[in-house]
């Protein structure tokens, strides 16, 4: 699941939009945490993404400077829930 979006990045609106996705990204983690809590032997594992999408000098609309700070937003957030 990629909550950050991609070519979004590039659209003028384009802060009002990840302030958008980054509240629906907590309103869904948020759902599933009573399903998470039902299954304590499952080791939950948060992912972040790959420095290679602000990185990447192949393509300029490839490259999204500052994803892996909005991902870390993100796990951010789902770490403060109880475990």
């Amino acid at each position: 699941m990629n909550d950050s979006g991609y070519f979004e990045w590039f659209r003028k609106d384009s802060q009002d939009f990840m302030d958008k996705r980054i509240a629906k990204s907590y309103e869904t983690y948020t759902g599933l945490e009573s399903k998470l809590k039902a299954l304590p032997s499952i080791r939950k594992i948060l992912i972040g993404g790959s420095p290679y999408d602000e990185t990447t000098r192949f393509n300029k609309q490839n490259s999204y400077p500052g994803k892996s700070a909005f991902f870390s937003t993100i796990i951010a957030h789902q770490q403060t829930l109880p475990k």
